[in-house]
């Protein structure tokens, strides 16, 4: 995995996927960090630990720029952060738990900081 390095000229990208949609979602975040005019710093959410073991074999095999930073977080991540970033709004929390596909929308935000940019793809997305 890349090294983690502190840049706030990186845009900050967070997509929710499983690695079950690898065989298309490699091609979107090949695409991404080999178009992108900006420095990314690139935050991929998953599911389990062996979704989190398969997604980051797939972004060492990808040759990502130097530019771009990347890591991977599984949901026990998400779900220990929540317990923080969500302590004030229990309906949020417990959105969290309904359909899968909500996480797409609450657990970016656990790891942005508060105020910045947050830029949500969805791995089906080509650039």
């Amino acid at each position: 995995m890349n090294a983690p390095v502190s840049n706030s000229l990186r845009r900050k990208v967070y997509c929710v996927l499983s690695a079950r949609s690898l065989p298309y979602a490699v091609k979107a975040l090949e695409s991404l960090t080999r178009n992108s005019l900006d420095d990314l710093d690139v935050t991929l959410i998953t599911d389990g630990a062996a979704d989190k073991v398969a997604l980051v074999g797939a972004m060492n095999t990808l040759g990502v720029p130097s530019r771009h930073v990347w890591r991977v977080c599984a949901q026990a991540e998400a779900d220990e952060r929540a317990l923080v970033v969500l302590a004030g709004y229990p309906n949020i929390a417990a959105f969290r738990f309904g359909h899968p596909c909500w996480r797409k929308i609450t657990d970016p935000l656990l790891f942005a900081e508060p105020g910045e940019e947050m830029i949500i793809l969805d791995p089906d997305l080509y650039f």
